[in-house]
């Protein structure tokens, strides 16, 4: 398989001081025939962006402020069993109709934070370090399980799991999170 590799760096405005990174890996064939014949193929994707799409540079938002969460408003959880739901709307998707790859991370977060916090008898927790794989296409509504893999102190290694209703899997989530009552620059 062919892969492409993505880093963003975040950096504070103000110190000009690096905060945080993401990094992205895409593996080429998708799985997908139509996906692989278009975006493996410079002809065909200068086809779909130009004339499909209509533009050939990336389209630049103007920013808005959001008047509600799009994720939370969207998620049920269930505290106790770690299980939660996630209704899927046009929001989340991707040109093709599948949950955007930032959904999958978003919803991962967010339901694994508030299993963290109750893991840990904790009021906050800050994500140290997140891993997502991506297995297939999400579309309709998510199911979520969480689970522990590891807790120490005031630390918890989190699987979450993004599946269909028959229990297939679309994404799976690694996730730490540590308790912010001891989080320090040192421990991040």
């Amino acid at each position: 398989k062919t892969t492409s590799h993505t880093r963003t760096e975040f950096i504070c405005a103000l110190t000009q001081k690096p905060l945080a990174y993401a990094s992205q890996v895409k593996y080429m064939p998708t799985g997908n025939w139509y996906m692989d014949l278009v975006f493996g193929n410079k002809f065909f994707y200068d086809l779909y962006s130009n004339y499909i799409v209509g533009e050939s540079a990336p389209i630049i938002y103007e920013e808005k402020h959001l008047t509600r969460d799009v994720i939370l408003s969207n998620l049920e959880i269930q505290l106790v069993s770690g299980r939660g739901i996630f209704r899927m709307n046009k929001e989340h998707t991707n040109p093709f109709g599948a949950m955007h790859g930032g959904c999958h991370a978003m919803v991962m977060e967010r339901m694994g934070n508030v299993y963290a916090k109750h893991q840990l008898s904790s009021d906050t927790v800050v994500l140290k370090a997140m891993q997502i794989e991506f297995l297939k296409a999400a579309k309709g509504t998510i199911h979520i399980d969480c689970e522990t893999i590891i807790k120490k102190d005031d630390e918890i290694h989190v699987r979450v799991l993004l599946k269909r209703e028959d229990g297939k899997i679309f994404s799976e989530g690694k996730l730490r999170f540590l308790s912010s009552c001891h989080v320090t620059r040192d421990t991040i």
